[in-house]
């Protein structure tokens, strides 16, 4: 879904042949209103599946012949709307040079861990309609059928689960966290490096312009765990306040103790900083929410530019998103202790 800014009201049938046949029906409505149906016969039971990506759901309802399963979960993961600005971003730090071809081969291995398999694996994109055309080489191998350039609204009416449904919702929002993340994290990395081949692009200037992509990455994908960090570093900030308070109170006791507030200020701040420059360790460590892409055909030294792509982004974010908006804070509420007398 890098190039879905193109990409306007349409609806697309696919088959898929692999262990078995499957008719797949994509309506694409709006970033935020996705429908996919498929369904299938195997062993004489049949499998229905209907998956909608609506505002900031996702929602499944499913039939596998013995009995029904249904999944609600709310997407703090990457939706479609996401896909769209990375693929902008994307767009506008390594600009594509095949807007003139009726179609392009975008790669091996693309939307894959290459450690998983040794086959090749080859998604041909239409460039006129940006719909999928073709996947070959995979487990299953995927063709468009037909398409339309309209979306029928009925596809998004939502019918409430099966009596005795099983809810699945935990394990699809696991599961679409994971999925959903490594694949663009991967389709990310493989762009830009295809483009670093293309245009033979200078090793500053790549690991720059990578940073700028995931910037964008970790604003959207990791906006829940930074308002998790700047509600517990507020926190930590209101009761440093209190404790400020309570020194100011003690200084009108005792003289000696005036004159170290500044110190003390700046000492807390510190405190601050240094504390999001641990977290942001953490987080490059454990690379949460997504794991870090994987480039099994990577040299070394490309790997290298790419991590440090990575931390120079992901330090850039918190200090953006995180320190400055809590050292703000901080500063709010020493002010509100010193304005009282």
């Amino acid at each position: 879904m890098l190039h879905s800014t193109k990409l306007k009201n349409c609806t697309a049938t696919y088959r898929a042949k692999g262990h078995l046949e499957e008719t797949i029906r994509f309506t694409f409505a709006a970033p935020d209103r996705v429908c996919i149906e498929s369904s299938a016969m195997h062993e004489g039971r049949r499998f229905d599946d209907t998956i909608w990506s609506v505002g900031d759901r996702y929602i499944r309802r499913s039939m596998d012949g013995r009995g029904f399963e249904h999944a609600d979960v709310p997407l703090a993961i990457p939706t479609l709307g996401d896909c769209e600005a990375l693929g902008v971003a994307l767009e506008r730090a390594f600009p594509s040079s095949v807007d003139g071809e009726a179609e392009r081969d975008v790669g091996t291995g693309a939307g894959i861990d290459s450690r998983f398999g040794e086959f090749r694996l080859v998604v041909v994109l239409s460039m006129s309609s940006y719909f999928l055309k073709r996947i070959t080489g995979a487990a299953e191998e995927f063709e468009l059928v037909d398409s339309s350039p309209s979306a029928d609204e009925a596809a998004f009416t939502i019918p409430p689960p099966e009596p005795g449904s099983n809810d699945a919702s935990e394990e699809d929002r696991c599961f679409v966290l994971y999925y959903c993340g490594r694949v663009m994290s991967y389709s990310i990395t493989r762009f830009a490096k295809e483009a670093r081949e293309r245009d033979s692009i200078a090793d500053e200037d790549f690991t720059r312009r990578l940073a700028s992509v995931y910037d964008v990455e970790n604003r959207r994908h990791r906006r829940d765990r930074f308002a998790q960090m700047r509600d517990s570093m507020n926190q930590w900030s209101s009761d440093a306040a209190d404790l400020f308070r309570r020194q100011r109170s003690a200084v009108e006791i005792d003289p000696d103790l005036r004159g170290t507030e500044d110190q003390w200020i700046a000492v807390q701040r510190r405190a601050i900083v240094e504390s999001l420059q641990t977290v942001t360790e953490a987080e490059l460590d454990s690379d949460s929410p997504f794991p870090p892409p994987t480039l099994a055909d990577a040299d070394p030294h490309v790997a290298a530019l790419i991590a440090e792509a990575r931390r120079r982004s992901l330090a850039a974010t918190v200090e953006s998103e995180v320190t400055q908006p809590c050292l703000a804070y901080f500063d709010e509420q020493v002010r509100a202790v010193q304005s009282k007398k």
